[in-house]
Parts: structure tokens; sequence; C-alpha cells
């Protein structure tokens, strides 16, 4: 044990690795179906059926990770799988929406466009709280938000903008 180190501290950082190497594959398995479930179902009721069925593994409620965390490994799996056609930034807010623990108080998949130049671009972010993750800025000062679907503890909404 070296100077200083906490009895224990090894074990915590070994442990915490392994839940993030299990999260990640059962992330990456999920995601292989998302495609096909965003081509199946309208998005609403796939955020629906996400509200319904709890997807976030049921051992990681004792391992606290922060949203940020989630969005950061979610990222680097979608990195390394097909998109199938559909935008990656939709596929990490579906995958985020479904795996997010439920302890966050809320949590929102966001769509917006935008227009330049004649281009017209799509984002798709999720919030917690309020507050876009795992984006460099606030995607909501460039895009116009079209649609929003929130899931609050212990209840489900969704609107239109």
């Amino acid at each position: 044990m070296a100077v200083g180190e906490k009895p224990g501290t090894s074990w915590q950082f070994f442990r915490k690795m392994f839940y993030k190497a299990n999260l990640a594959a059962q992330a990456g398995l999920f995601f292989l179906w998302v495609p096909f479930l965003i081509k199946v179902f309208s998005l609403p009721r796939l955020l629906k059926l996400l509200d319904y069925v709890n997807i976030a593994p049921f051992f990681l409620s004792t391992e606290r990770f922060t949203a940020s965390e989630h969005a950061a490994l979610f990222s680097q799996v979608i990195q390394f799988l097909p998109n199938y056609g559909i935008g990656k930034c939709l596929l990490r807010s579906v995958l985020l929406y479904g795996f997010l623990p439920r302890e966050f108080t809320t949590t929102t998949l966001v769509i917006g466009v935008h227009l330049h130049q004649g281009q017209l671009s799509s984002h798709s972010w999720i919030e917690v709280n309020g507050e876009p993750i795992a984006e460099p800025a606030n995607p909501a000062q460039v895009f116009k938000v079209l649609y929003r679907y929130t899931r609050k503890r212990n209840h489900l909404s969704n609107h239109l903008e």
C-alpha cells in the first residue's frame, strides 16, 4: 500500500472499472437494437416503452455514475458500432435516455433543427435537470427545438413545443 493511500482504494478503483466495462458491454448490446427499434416504432412510442422498461442494469444503482460519465462512456461505445443510417446523436440520445438511472430528477430527450445558408441540419441531445450533457455548448442556442420528451422521477410526460 502506498503512503497516504486509504485501505480499499485500489479495490474501489477496480470495482468501478468493472462496472464501467459491464455497462459499456450492455450498452453496446442494446445499441445494436436501437436502430431497428427507431425504424419500427415511432420515437414517442419507443421512449414511452423505455419509460416502462428499465434497461439500466439493476446492480449499477449502488454504483453512482454521473450523467456526464454515462454520456462519455456511451459516446465511446457508439464510435465502434454501426449506425445503420441514423444519426449518431439520436442513437446516443436514445441510449442515454434508456440507460440513465431513474434517480436523476428529470431526463429530457430534445430534437432541434437549424437552417444555415440553405442547409437544414438537425441534432438530438439529452438534458438532465434542464442542462444539456455531453455537449460543448448549449444546443438550444443554435437549434430550434421541435420536440421534447421528458421523463420525470415517478412521472411520465411528453409534449411538442
